[in-house]
C-alpha cells in the first residue's frame, strides 16, 4: 500500500491514475467475468513505477477498499460544485 501511494505521489507518469481499487476474492476473475457479461476485452497494464502490480481498468465501481486522489473525489465522485447551495 505504502509503495503504491509513494509511486502515485512521486511519478508524473502516474498522474492519470485517479484511484486504485484492491480486488476482493469474489472478483479475482474480473477480466473474464467482464468479457462474459459485457463483451468487453480488458487487459492488465503495467505502469511505469508499478510494474510489480499490473492494473486493470474498472468498468464499474465496487465500493471496496481503495486509495484515490483527493481531487478525484471532490471533482468527479462528489462533484462539489453541484453540491453548493
Amino acid at each position: 500500500l505504502f509503495s503504491i501511494l509513494c509511486a502515485m505521489r512521486e511519478r508524473q507518469s502516474l498522474s492519470k491514475i485517479k484511484a486504485v481499487h484492491f480486488v476482493p476474492t469474489a472478483t479475482f476473475d474480473y477480466i473474464e467475468r467482464t468479457k462474459k457479461r459485457y463483451g468487453m476485452e480488458l487487459t492488465r497494464r503495467c505502469v511505469d513505477g508499478l510494474e510489480w502490480a499490473p492494473l486493470v481498468p474498472l468498468v464499474f465501481w465496487y465500493g471496496r477498499t481503495h486509495i484515490a486522489r483527493t481531487d478525484y473525489y471532490t471533482n468527479f465522485i462528489l462533484n462539489v460544485d453541484d453540491l453548493r447551495v
